[in-house]
């Protein structure tokens, strides 16, 4: 009986801790120990990306990476909009540096309706991928 009772006690605290813990986001913190708890990259040190439209319609986009031992920093942003069910590419911008950092300022001027942004960053050692991370912002309506 006592066995019994010890097990179930365990069991429940197991998932009462696994509730505390904060998913939602892409760094955490454990309420319980108070780390932090956030992606780890090997390559990739920041990668940080915003989104937003104008009440003049002008679609501003950012994307900023920040690479260590790499020899290649690359970010690619993607502005989508939606249409009949699905996303379609209203335009693109690249940018490539060897150096441990590089981003795209970008600005569109949009007609109405949803729009998105995606992007992907890249690492890169002697011209091969060693790390790749990619983004998609929330949607904005126009």
């Amino acid at each position: 009986m006592k066995k019994t009772l010890t097990i179930v006690i365990l069991c429940i605290s197991l998932v009462i801790g696994n509730f505390a813990i904060n998913t939602e986001v892409a760094t955490a913190t454990d309420i319980r120990t108070g780390i932090i708890v956030r992606p780890m990259f090997t390559y990739i040190d920041t990668f940080n990306n915003s989104f937003n439209i104008t009440a003049a319609g002008k679609a501003v986009m950012f994307c900023f990476i920040a690479v260590s031992n790499a020899d290649q920093a690359t970010v690619s942003v993607y502005l989508e909009k939606y249409n009949n069910g699905t996303w379609s590419p209203v335009s693109s911008w690249y940018s490539s540096e060897y150096e441990t950092t590089t981003s795209v300022n970008a600005s569109y001027y949009v007609s109405s309706g949803q729009y998105r942004m995606r992007t992907t960053g890249s690492a890169y050692n002697n011209g091969t991928l060693v790390e790749l991370v990619s983004y998609t912002s929330y949607v904005l309506t126009y």
